[in-house]
């Protein structure tokens, strides 16, 4: 269960610890402002409800953060498809079963769309390691 903790500054303004363990080690997050108790409170109700763990996509000390983009980036349904287009020794049909699983086995879990980001050296790494 998470507590939240008030902590004067020496300036006199007050920041509101939010306190929990999570798998027998302390872990904190601090708010401040004028905002800071309501921050901090809806904070706590987060952690409790992520069963006293870190909010899925919480970056300790800024928040939920959009993931970093990098240009050369592509989502992975795409780069698959443009893969497959890309075999020059494969038949017609063979292209058309992989593209087939890529829908079915790739793209279905994740309802539809994967949005997925993929680099070229990653996939490379990936697919060496199978």
């Amino acid at each position: 269960m998470a507590s939240i903790v008030e902590r004067p500054k020496k300036s006199g303004e007050i920041t509101y610890q939010v306190k929990w363990r999570e798998d027998g080690a302390w872990q904190t997050e601090n708010f401040a402002g004028d905002e800071g108790a309501d921050q901090a409170a809806q904070f706590k109700k987060l952690v409790e409800a992520h069963g006293n763990r870190w909010p899925h996509g919480w970056t300790k000390g800024h928040g939920f953060v959009a993931p970093e983009e990098h240009p050369n980036d592509h989502l992975l349904g795409d780069w698959a498809h443009r893969y497959v287009d890309g075999l020059n020794t494969v038949d017609p049909r063979t292209k058309h079963d992989y593209k087939r699983d890529i829908e079915n086995h790739f793209l279905a879990l994740s309802g539809g769309s994967c949005d997925l980001p993929t680099r070229r050296s990653l996939v490379g790494s990936w697919v060496g390691g199978i």
